[in-house]
């Protein structure tokens, strides 16, 4: 970034600015995946880690760490995914999602 200097394929994979590499006629089947297990994912939830993780970029407090996971598996979108589980079948907002 600091020198400009370019760098292939190879090179952002080493330097963890991109997952995963795949061929272009494969790359949309890869992208289809990973957005299906995104959309899996419960919205609460998701929503709570990402202010989490912008709160505790560098230094992770293990003490808010558990109050956040503590609040998360209380809520009633957890309890819905519980049940879910429990019940074999998908939460309510995995259905919306496909």
């Amino acid at each position: 970034m600091l020198t400009a200097e370019p760098f292939g394929i190879a090179s952002a994979l080493e330097f963890g600015l991109v997952h995963e590499l795949h061929d272009v006629g494969k790359a949309e089947v890869a992208l289809n995946d990973i957005l299906r297990h995104l959309l899996q994912a419960a919205p609460g939830a998701v929503m709570e880690a990402k202010s989490f993780i912008r709160q505790y970029q560098v230094d992770v407090d293990p003490k808010a760490s558990a109050q956040v996971i503590a609040k998360i598996r209380v809520g009633e979108e957890a309890q819905e995914g519980i049940a879910a589980f429990l019940e074999g079948r998908k939460p309510q907002w995995a259905e919306v999602a496909q």
